[in-house]
């Protein structure tokens, strides 16, 4: 999301939890980071971890626009002649969305709030989603890149920035369900906090997921994600999400797609994780997670953390419309007991099949006709600011 053989279809048989590997997958890093805040101040070498949830003190708020010292700056500016060893802020911002202007303001008010210059700014179009303002500030010098905007925008700044452990990105929520921010434990509707958080927080590693998605004509893309990427009817219904209903009722609008597909059967899909044999079961859905928290506290893996150096596989394949219940209930409880409507694996890589070319979603973005899906996860790739 190399195979020796296949099983074929029908039912599977009773499966063990998979056990927690030490260490995740290969590469994690020694989970450490610098805490180095815009002064460069910090405990180098401390042994970081997520903390969820966080409360991130409330900023003190200098006038939006105004730089180090009250002078007026323009935000639209070459950030490379910086002075060496202070922090040079990006920000990355979707101008679609409704809050995006409160979020250039916040951030513009936390930079200040820091003694920092203000940061230079970059704005996502229908054509460049991110990636492409992310590797125009790393060019211009920027060490801190925020992003203001929503799932999509984050994780194509994230693609640009893997690897790059000599920079950190911010975020600051301004989307539909904010997904990744959910999960780290930051304010989604405190914009002054997240900016602040996004702008002086701790920088700390967090997994990147990475998928290569194959389609019906043998041409392959590569898409970074830090969520999820689903394959079946979750796919379907993300796709059929209304755009002016998504606008009108934020996230609560993926319920109703969703809901009319509960009744649907499963579809045939092959998968392997691992390099295992391969196996083909019914399954309504087949979801890689890095992490994630839902909206209203539901989580869609039990304990899976965005630094756990592991790629969460959720094989969703419930027989009757009752078996819904005990999904919902394992995402809003937290636990899960054994059932064959729900069950997790955990591993490195994944890599899926379906019967016939089928959507494919990646953080949100849907991708048609898509044959084959290579799914990694890269552990520690980013460093992220965090609380």
């Amino acid at each position: 999301m190399g195979a020796a053989g296949e099983r074929g279809p029908g039912r599977a048989g009773p499966e063990r939890p998979a056990r927690r590997r030490r260490g995740g997958c290969p590469g994690r890093g020694p989970g450490r980071s610098d805490h180095r805040g815009p002064g460069g101040r910090g405990r180098p070498g401390a042994r970081a971890r997520l903390r969820h949830p966080a409360r991130v003190p409330r900023p003190r708020v200098a006038r939006p626009g105004a730089g180090p010292g009250g002078s007026d700056r323009r935000p639209d500016r070459d950030i490379a002649g910086s002075p060496a060893g202070v922090t040079r802020v990006a920000l990355v911002l979707n101008p679609a969305l409704p809050r995006s202007g409160a979020a250039r303001e916040a951030v513009a008010a936390a930079c200040a709030g820091a003694g920092l210059e203000q940061p230079l700014l970059l704005r996502t179009s229908v054509a460049q989603v991110g990636a492409a303002q992310a590797r125009k500030a790393l060019a211009a010098g920027a060490d801190r890149i925020l992003v203001a905007g929503g799932d999509g925008t984050v994780r194509a700044v994230a693609g640009a920035l893997r690897a790059r452990q000599d920079v950190v990105l911010g975020v600051v929520p301004v989307g539909t369900a904010n997904l990744f921010a959910r999960g780290l434990g930051l304010p989604t509707r405190d914009l002054g906090r997240a900016a602040h958080l996004a702008v002086t927080g701790p920088a700390l590693p967090v997994d990147l997921g990475w998928a290569e998605l194959t389609n019906h004509t043998g041409a392959s893309t590569e898409h970074p994600f830090l969520v999820v990427v689903g394959l079946g009817h979750d796919a379907d219904a993300v796709a059929a999400l209304h755009p002016a209903l998504k606008r009108r009722l934020r996230w609560l609008a993926y319920f109703e797609p969703g809901l009319r597909r509960l009744a649907r059967p499963g579809r045939p899909v092959t998968f392997s994780l691992d390099g295992e044999v391969e196996s083909t079961e019914q399954l309504w859905s087949i979801l890689a997670v890095s992490s994630a928290r839902l909206p209203g506290g539901a989580r869609l893996v039990p304990g899976a953390r965005p630094d756990d150096g592991l790629l969460h596989v959720v094989l969703v394949a419930p027989r009757r419309l009752t078996d819904w219940a005990r999904v919902a209930r394992t995402g809003l409880s937290g636990r899960h007991t054994p059932h064959p409507a729900l069950r997790y694996r955990q591993g490195c890589r994944l890599t899926v099949r379906p019967s016939e070319p089928a959507l494919v979603q990646v953080d949100g973005d849907v991708m048609v006709d898509i044959v084959r899906a290579h799914i990694e996860i890269r552990p520690g790739a980013l460093r992220v600011a965090c609380p």
